[in-house]
C-alpha cells in the first residue's frame, strides 16, 4: 500500500460522499484502514491528518442519513459512530498542526450539529474559520464562515 493507493481510495470516498452514497464511504474507508496502517503511511502527518478527517466525514455522512430515516442492517450503531468521530477528532488535534486543528474544528462542528447541540456546532465553525484562514487554509475558512453564518443556534435558518 503505497503513497498513490491511499490518494486513489481517498478520490473513490470522496466520490461516494459526493453521491450521497455515505454507506460506500464509510465501508471503503474501514476497509483502507488496516492496508494503511501497516504501511506506515499514517507516520506522514498530512497524510495521518487527511485520512482522519475522511474517515471522520464518512461517519458523519452515515449519522445524517440516519437521521433522515435511511439506516441500512450493516451500519454501525449511532453510539460506536460518535465515538469513532470523536477518537479521530482528538487523534487530528494531538498532531502539532495548527491547519489539522482547523479541520477537527470542522468535525467537532458536525458531530455537534448530528447530537443536538447546534450551539455548539456554531463556537466551533467560527473557531475553524479562525484557524484555518491563520493557516492559509481559505476555501475551509470561508465554507465555515458561511456555515456558521447560515446556521442560527436553534437549526434554523439566519437571514444574512
Amino acid at each position: 500500500f503505497h503513497l498513490q493507493h491511499f490518494w486513489a481510495m481517498f478520490g473513490r470516498i470522496e466520490i461516494a460522499l459526493y453521491e450521497d452514497r455515505s454507506d460506500r464511504a464509510w465501508r471503503l474507508a474501514t476497509e483502507m484502514w488496516p492496508a494503511l496502517a501497516k504501511s506506515f503511511l499514517l507516520r506522514l502527518q498530512t497524510v495521518h491528518i487527511f485520512a482522519r478527517h475522511l474517515r471522520a466525514r464518512c461517519a458523519l455522512a452515515l449519522l445524517a442519513n440516519e437521521d433522515a430515516g435511511e439506516r441500512t442492517p450493516d451500519m454501525p450503531s449511532r453510539r460506536s459512530l460518535v465515538r469513532a468521530i470523536e477518537r479521530d477528532i482528538r487523534a487530528i488535534e494531538h498532531e502539532s498542526a495548527d491547519w489539522g486543528r482547523g479541520l477537527a474544528g470542522l468535525l467537532r462542528a458536525g458531530l455537534s450539529t448530528a447530537v443536538g447541540k447546534p450551539r455548539a456546532a456554531t463556537d466551533a465553525l467560527r473557531m475553524a474559520a479562525q484557524t484555518l484562514d491563520a493557516s492559509s487554509m481559505h476555501l475551509f475558512a470561508s465554507a465555515a464562515r458561511y456555515c456558521s453564518w447560515t446556521c442560527h443556534p436553534l437549526g434554523t435558518r439566519c437571514r444574512r
